[in-house]
């Protein structure tokens, strides 16, 4: 098994950090066809029957969509709605729960967990030393899940243990489980990092004995209803199993179901949710911790879990979530896999862009993560314009007129006005690119658009005047590619003068 902090080889590419106003998910847009497409064939080479994702930006849903088997023998599509089983993402709503009871006063982060515990949890190999809450938060405290253990101990449907038994038999010297090597590290808590499920799980019941309820049930109460996330649960009994996804492992050449199952440490792992219900989530953390004027979590809460919090042990590690430079760009969130679950978790704080990712399957981790890097690239083909200052700079030099940017099949319409800046300007061009250069134009500014590698030919027209420029619908093969848009002005002694570029994505937006 390996409900674990997956350690990526992610290659680095350059992709662009578009700037654009929300969306409302009203206004989310349909799948076009060639995603469909394309996603199917990527699906197959990973060995993936089903799957859901979504894409949230300026925390607002922007699109969301399933495909493929979600249970292949009962003949349920994956759909937007359909609950998955999201392994390890679990954890940041597990993290979520305690961190209400620290804001309410419940508890300080500093407090060792012994304080609220009814049995000791002691790494025997520093005895008398305390381990916090925010180090398990945190993967610092030293504590270690033992396998040997934890596989067997899978089972069809929840778990018939409850964490109050299962967590002193594991924790505690004589417990049925506990094994003095295999249950700890060798050094201190808060010395290095470890990910480790059974932390987690210990937070699972700390937040039962400071609220007095039951982990699942405290989830529900004061996350999961909340928040409106109607298909999600931490149990498996509050969900119909012919409508959830099933986890499949391919073998001899065929999708094997391996059963809904559970086990003891579930707050680490066993949240089933549809990705609309997980993009409510996402919002909630990117608006720091409010969603449609629901307020689960205090901004500074929020904060907390967003700051790496021991930086000479590990640079990326918040509490519960953490940082992966995916693709190019550092983003925030938390990722998991089961046997049969792959599942991501992640936004980019520089440009509001999230995406997630639910899969019913495990079997090519690699293939797996490649749709999960093409839906990044799908959501930045959705982003719209964004100013890149010229030399000398002007605020209106190029602005959008009856759209906002190249739509599929549509027409493009910029106004460029320099009158105010170009007083004698007797005529207003657009070069537009696929790539930018530096070439001087021996005039006042700079060429930003290589004029030799142009996309669309230049267009002029009067000062003030719309630029029709048609995007036909072939040009979907070039979907996502950045543009680089240079507007300039011809004065009347025939002189160049520059000013604002639009950078934009050719997308559907």
């Amino acid at each position: 098994m390996f409900r674990s902090y997956l350690s990526k080889a992610i290659p680095t590419l350059a992709v662009s950090a578009l700037i654009a106003p929300p969306l409302t998910a009203q206004s989310s847009i349909p799948t076009p066809t060639f995603l469909s497409d394309s996603i199917s064939v990527k699906m197959d080479l990973a060995k993936i029957p089903g799957l859901a994702a979504c894409i949230v930006r300026d925390g607002k849903l922007l699109w969301a969509d399933g495909f493929g088997d979600a249970n292949i023998g009962a003949g349920l599509k994956a759909t937007a709605d359909t609950p998955f089983f999201l392994a390890s993402i679990s954890k940041t709503v597990t993290g979520v729960c305690l961190m209400q009871l620290e804001e309410q006063g419940l508890l300080d982060l500093d407090d060792d967990i012994n304080t609220y515990l009814s049995f000791p949890v002691e790494n025997p190999n520093h005895p008398g030393v305390p381990i916090t809450f925010r180090q398990i938060l945190s993967h610092t405290s030293g504590l270690k899940d033992n396998w040997k253990v934890m596989d067997p101990l899978y089972g069809m449907g929840d778990s018939p243990y409850a964490l109050k038994t299962f967590l002193p038999d594991y924790f505690v010297p004589g417990g049925a489980f506990y094994n003095a090597n295999a249950n700890f590290n060798t050094w201190a808590p808060g010395t290095k990092y470890q990910y480790c499920n059974q932390a987690v799980s210990l937070v699972g019941l700390l937040v039962e004995v400071i609220s007095g309820k039951d982990f699942a049930d405290y989830a529900m109460d004061n996350v999961l209803t909340p928040l409106g996330m109607s298909s999600s649960s931490f149990r498996l009994a509050d969900f119909d199993p012919n409508a959830i996804a099933m986890p499949y492992v391919w073998s001899a050449s065929q999708f094997s179901p391996t059963g809904h199952y559970g086990y003891p440490d579930y707050p680490a792992g066993t949240l089933r949710s549809s990705v609309l219900d997980m993009a409510i989530f996402m919002q909630m953390i990117m608006e720091d911790g409010t969603y449609n004027g629901t307020q689960i979590l205090s901004a500074a809460s929020v904060q907390e879990m967003k700051t790496i919090q021991y930086p000479s042990v590990n640079n990326t590690q918040g509490l519960i979530f953490y940082y992966d430079n995916l693709f190019g760009n550092w983003s925030i969130g938390h990722d998991g896999g089961d046997p049969g679950v792959s599942t991501d978790m992640y936004y980019r704080p520089s440009d509001g862009v999230g995406v997630i990712l639910v899969a019913n399957s495990e079997f090519n981790f690699s293939k797996y993560y490649a749709i999960y890097e093409y839906l990044f690239s799908f959501a930045d083909s959705l982003s719209k314009e964004v100013r890149r200052v010229g030399v000398p700079p002007n605020p209106i030099a190029l602005k959008p007129g009856v759209t906002t940017g190249p739509i599929l099949g549509s027409t493009w319409d910029p106004i460029i006005d320099h009158t105010s800046f170009v007083t004698d300007s007797v005529l207003d061009m657009i070069l537009v690119s696929t790539a930018p250069s530096n070439r001087p134009l021996g005039a006042p500014g700079t060429l930003l658009c290589d004029v030799s590698l142009q996309l669309f030919p230049p267009l002029s027209t009067l000062p003030g005047t719309s630029f029709s420029l048609a995007i036909p619908d072939q040009l979907h093969v070039l979907l996502g590619l950045d543009l680089y848009t240079q507007g300039a002005s011809l004065d009347s002694i025939g002189a160049f003068h520059l000013t604002n570029a639009l950078d934009l994505t050719l997308g559907l937006f």
